[in-house]
């Protein structure tokens, strides 16, 4: 997107029993509990108008989960809401495989 974001310093993340450390990569590493992606698009870009929104997602690895927002200006009254189920983080990569996504 235009403007993604991530945590800049080790007081935005806390990972369970490991202390605090922030992880600027996409890469999925034997450490990572969890990955936040936010996407904003730029005002006037045709995928924003489309979706009236932005782009929100969260991974859990330990829960093998992700949820993804689209359209949303707020991560409460996304318009498309998909939970996507049964996945795989690839240790060393950014990639993500999954087995089961519902939208409502």
């Amino acid at each position: 997107g235009s403007a993604c974001h991530m945590c800049t310093n080790n007081a935005a993340c806390q990972i369970a029993e490991l202390g605090e450390e922030c992880d600027t990569s996409l890469i999925y590493s034997n450490k990572t509990s969890s990955k936040e992606y936010s996407c904003y698009l730029r005002d006037g870009d045709p995928v924003r108008d489309f979706l009236e929104g932005d782009i929100r997602t969260t991974c859990s690895v330990e829960e093998k989960k992700c949820t993804v927002r689209l359209g949303s200006y707020s991560d409460t009254q996304p318009h498309i809401a998909c939970e996507v189920l049964d996945c795989t983080f690839t240790e060393g990569s950014g990639h993500v495989n999954c087995n089961d996504l519902s939208c409502s």
